[in-house]
């Protein structure tokens, strides 16, 4: 009996339509899982040999049953198909396991994608992941000479040896097009009406990047070698642009953002001659800055810019940049700094403008490396504090050497320096990790009403946090009791209200700070 009502489960999915059971198929992860199901009754091996997503994954087998194994499994697998003159949707190849010689068993498998009219061609060899995180090329393999491919719409290059040029031909409705980790000639120049997304990412030999696609929406290069001479010509279309690790001048971006009306989305990291960036754009919505350690001005005058991603590079003695913000009243900020020391007045008073800067947005993301926070206790006693304005802040404190928290600074120390920096704060997160210790808490402030303000004739001109707070709401509180004791402590001392909330409905209220993402390094 248990036999025949597995068999009816078999035959209700065999009878189904064929594009629901290709559908159900495409949650699947490779081929592989795909042939499984094929051997379960007759209907299905049918439906399988018709399936227009072919995806051969080495990395989903067994190290143990080695490249021959995988390749065979692959060249059978699309010896069954021969015969079918169904067209192929989507053709994916990943080879881990390979000397970057010539294998007549991967060349066949990419011309009977050809030959079927593909429209998504993914070949990707090695580990990306390992190559990009190490900065190797390794072994690339050669792409035939012979590819020409008019249906493609998306293609996906990693770790491939070819002439570009060759490649042209191909490229005529193509959509989406990424080349990674490949070695390609050294003069890269497309012009594309169809085009709408463009990767390059740390290639081989590149030397000129000429791009003329009027539709293009997307385009990011990165390179961990030889930079690039960038030319995007009329590409009037783009919205996101990412580039990393490229030479680029301040009059380059300044021309091309004048000519870039559509930009939303702007990433220059370790973009090395920067020097003094003068963005006046209209459109645009988030700009990140990472370890562009050269740069010393920046005049932003965005006035729909709502986020803005700064990364100051692990180098101490680096200097922050004069930051001149005209942007939106929504902005978000994140700033990820490492080690900072005041070492003498000048670099105090450099990081006391930087932060100055930032004094008027919505929300402030600090996130802390291994920082010496006595720099933090200086500007506390300021005569105007630098993060006057500052509505929500979100403050994490990383350390790899020594607890944040000891006998000479204490979370309520960190606090009031915090509070005194950003005394008309409506929201705080604070969170601490050193190796396994770690400390959160979510704090709501409610400030003495305008009633109260207008009776005190020194309200108006003391800026201290105490003056001004009436109640600490705690929404969230992750700290031994001890700790938890001297925080709730802290504000009664100073005659302010505490009310602790055990639940985490409080979230609603730090959404906006502590939900932001930020690229880390």
């Amino acid at each position: 009996m248990e036999m025949d009502g597995v068999e009816e489960d078999f035959d209700r999915f065999s009878n189904l339509p064929v594009p629901i059971i290709h559908h159900i198929m495409s949650f699947l992860p490779t081929t592989k899982d795909v042939t499984r199901v094929a051997v379960l009754s007759k209907t299905l091996n049918s439906v399988c040999h018709s399936y227009p997503i072919l995806d051969f994954d080495q990395r989903s087998w067994k190290k143990s049953m080695g490249f021959d194994l995988f390749l065979d499994f692959m060249e059978k697998s699309l010896q069954q198909r021969r015969e079918s003159n169904i067209d192929i949707e989507i053709f994916k190849l990943c080879v881990v396991d390979h000397d970057g010689k010539s294998d007549q068993r991967i060349d066949e498998s990419i011309c009977f994608a050809i030959e079927h009219n593909v429209k998504e061609l993914d070949l990707r060899f090695g580990d990306y992941w390992i190559r990009s995180r190490y900065k190797v090329y390794g072994q690339l393999y050669p792409l035939p000479k012979t590819i020409t491919i008019k249906s493609l719409v998306v293609l996906n290059l990693v770790g491939l040896a070819f002439k570009f040029e060759d490649l042209i031909p191909s490229l005529t409705l193509v959509e989406h097009l990424r080349i990674g980790l490949c070695s390609i000639s050294s003069n890269f120049t497309i012009s594309s009406s169809k085009l709408k997304t463009l990767q390059l990412q740390d290639c081989k030999g590149l030397k000129t990047i000429v791009v003329d696609a009027v539709n293009l929406q997307y385009f990011s290069h990165s390179t961990f070698t030889e930079s690039s001479e960038i030319s995007l010509g009329d590409c009037k279309s783009l919205t996101n642009v990412i580039l990393e690790n490229i030479v680029i001048t301040d009059d380059w971006l300044k021309n091309h953002l004048s000519k870039l009306l559509l930009l939303e989305n702007l990433t220059l990291e370790s973009c090395k001659i920067l020097g003094e960036i003068d963005i006046c754009h209209q459109k645009l919505k988030s700009l990140v800055l990472l370890n562009c350690d050269t740069l010393v001005k920046a005049k932003i005058e965005a006035p729909n810019l709502i986020s803005l991603c700064y990364n100051k590079s692990k180098h101490p003695e680096t200097f922050f940049p004069v930051i001149t913000l005209q942007c939106s009243s929504q902005l978000h900020a994140n700033l990820v700094l490492f080690g900072i020391s005041t070492k003498n007045d000048e670099q105090f008073m450099n990081f006391k403008n930087f932060l100055v800067s930032f004094g008027h947005c919505k929300s402030l993301s600090l996130i802390l490396y291994d920082m010496d926070l006595s720099f933090l206790e200086e500007l506390r006693n300021s005569l105007q504090p630098p993060l006057l304005s500052l509505k929500h802040l979100l403050v994490q404190l990383f350390s790899s050497s020594r607890s944040l928290f000891s006998s000479s600074r204490s979370l309520p120390e960190l606090l009031d320096i915090f509070l005194c920096l950003s005394p008309y704060l409506e929201t705080m997160c604070f969170t601490s990790k050193y190796k396994e210790n770690s400390v959160e808490l979510n704090l709501q402030f409610q400030n003495k009403t305008a009633e109260v303000e207008e009776e005190d004739s020194d309200f108006q001109r003391n800026s201290s946090w105490k003056h001004h707070l009436k109640k600490v709401i705690i929404y969230k509180f992750v700290a031994n009791n001890d700790v938890q004791e001297t925080v709730v402590n802290f504000f009664l001392e100073n005659d302010i209200k505490v009310e602790t909330i055990s639940d985490l409905k409080g979230e609603k209220y730090l959404g906006c700070i502590c939900n932001s993402k930020i690229k880390q390094h």
